[in-house]
């Protein structure tokens, strides 16, 4: 083992080796990154003090050690974040996703192993259509009788507001429209349904207006 009161002699020689060593990140190591190539180590640069023979064989010694705590250390490292890092899931075309606060999603395609363009409906137009893995989660199968738990309400202008699935019908009562939404998330028959006063779904004119592009001859609000 080498002195203890001498460390500061070896500090050059300890940066030039971790400069001189592959870094895991970049596949090179830093003297490659900056001047294309490793420099060979001088054996002329020795102290005046030291000879020649003992000097170089300390240096080769403490070339070998810094090279191997060096490589400890990068497999320490992986294996740190290889704990952390999960592979992601796999997911195909037509693959169903768990709701974040959303109906399950169906994949429209794969940009890459890591980005999907899901198929949203027409009331989330403004959200883009490509997602990072990261944000994804495959929809998990309800055994018989199990439901999804309904999503939380969105914060709308400051007030919370359910998400409306679809539009079922519509009718007029006392000059007043209303319409009979299936709120998202929610299974059971007297939860799902409800009717509403059309100044309700302000914020859904997209499902408003598919509603009405698909049954003409339903009332409107003039």
């Amino acid at each position: 083992c080498y002195q203890q009161d001498d460390w500061s002699k070896w500090l050059p020689m300890a940066e030039f080796a971790y400069n001189n060593a592959t870094h895991s990140s970049t596949r090179q190591s830093p003297f490659e990154t900056l001047y294309g190539r490793n420099p060979i180590f001088d054996s002329i640069h020795v102290l005046p003090s030291t000879p020649a023979s003992n000097y170089l064989l300390n240096i080769k010694q403490l070339q070998e050690q810094l090279r191997s705590n060096l490589e400890a250390a990068s497999q320490c490292y992986k294996q740190q974040d290889n704990k952390l890092c999960l592979q992601p899931p796999t997911f195909n075309i037509g693959d169903s996703l768990s709701e974040r606060k959303l109906d399950p999603i169906k994949i429209e395609s794969v940009v890459s192993k890591n980005s999907f363009t899901l198929s949203l409906p027409l009331k989330w137009k403004a959200i883009h259509l490509v997602f990072h893995v990261s944000l994804l989660e495959p929809a998990k199968r309800l055994y018989p009788g199990q439901t999804h738990p309904p999503p939380e309400p969105v914060n709308v202008q400051d007030h919370l507001e359910l998400e409306v699935s679809r539009i079922l019908d519509a009718r007029l009562r006392k000059g007043k429209l209303k319409y009979l939404v299936e709120w998202a998330g929610h299974q059971s028959d007297e939860d799902r349904t409800s009717w509403e006063p059309a100044n309700h779904l302000l914020n859904f004119p997209d499902l408003v207006q598919d509603f009405h592009s698909a049954y003409p001859h339903k009332p409107l609000q003039h």
